[in-house]
């Protein structure tokens, strides 16, 4: 799987979390949404992927990155996706979490 097969996989995949999502694409970022408050952002790279998403609690494991660092928008956490093994069963989890509390952070 190259970045973009992955960066396509995480589109239709963050599509279909729920009917309430919502995208948008801007300025070489796809962002989705949900009851209007992001959940995941999407930054293809010419040979990766940088996720961008919530997490809840602590964020203490070595994948995850400061966002800021890389100038994702509005999203404190990513993860940089370079090969087929990046999109795990761990990297959907944190992105459903981050779908599942995206409400409760736009409240």
């Amino acid at each position: 799987m190259s970045a973009r097969a992955a960066a396509e996989f995480l589109d239709r995949t963050l599509r279909r979390f729920g009917p309430d999502v919502t995208v948008e694409t801007r300025n070489g970022f796809v962002r989705y949404h949900r009851g209007g408050a992001p959940f995941a952002v999407l930054r293809p790279l010419a040979r990766r992927v940088d996720v961008g998403f919530r997490k809840v609690g602590r964020a203490d494991h070595d994948r995850i990155l400061d966002a800021r660092a890389a100038r994702m928008p509005l999203l404190p956490h990513r993860v940089v996706v370079e090969a087929p093994g990046d999109v795990d069963s761990q990297l959907m989890a944190w992105l459903r979490e981050s779908y599942e509390w995206a409400l409760e952070w736009a409240a």
